[in-house]
């Protein structure tokens, strides 16, 4: 039986006037963190160039000055994106047959 995943979004205004220093931070750590996720995503597929994921996230730490909850967050991206991917072309490939035997019906 398949794991089903459920992503949960919420919406929160913050005044920029009072939270300079959150969006600051978040303006911060936005490009940092997609870059390590597609680099991750590199090492990844080439299986972290033999290296134990543990001692890949240690080593974001060193290099990057990044907490362990925020490499752990990178390497979970990295590897559920790839997930997305390796799925994309199938459910791509569903959809227009689904819709090719709608359009013949």
């Amino acid at each position: 039986m398949n794991k089903a995943e459920t992503t949960i979004v919420t919406s929160c205004f913050l005044y920029e006037d009072k939270n300079q220093d959150l969006y600051k931070y978040f303006d911060d750590v936005t490009p940092v963190f997609a870059f390590l996720v597609r680099r991750t995503i590199h090492h990844i597929r080439n299986k972290l160039n033999g290296e134990k994921e543990s001692n890949y996230r240690t080593r974001l730490m060193k290099e990057y000055n990044v907490t362990n909850r925020f490499a752990k967050a990178v390497v979970t991206t990295a590897k559920n994106l790839l997930k997305t991917f390796k799925k994309l072309p199938v459910n791509i490939y569903t959809l227009l047959m689904i819709r090719k035997l709608k359009s013949n019906s």
